[in-house]
């Protein structure tokens, strides 16, 4: 799984929703992960990435699934 010193491969957005896309290299070989986040300012005005979704961002994050659905089907191919 991802470190936090990897950078994503790609990232795909919407709204305020981000899906990372991670490469890993496994016993099986390459192969990618997904994490989505969504940015929360706090009260003291520090940032942090949410991994936990309301109502109203689930239509959100059905667009930069699809998106990293298809970059992975893509890019996996090339790679095997």
């Amino acid at each position: 799984m991802a470190t936090s010193t990897q950078k994503p491969v790609h990232v795909f957005r919407c709204g305020g929703i981000s899906a990372s896309i991670w490469q890993n290299v496994g016993a099986y070989g390459l192969y990618f992960t997904v994490t989505f986040s969504r940015p929360v300012k706090d009260q003291a005005g520090e940032w942090h990435n949410f991994r936990a979704f309301t109502l109203r961002d689930l239509d959100a994050i059905a667009f930069p699934n699809a998106q990293a659905k298809e970059w992975i089907a893509a890019n996996a191919r090339q790679s095997a």
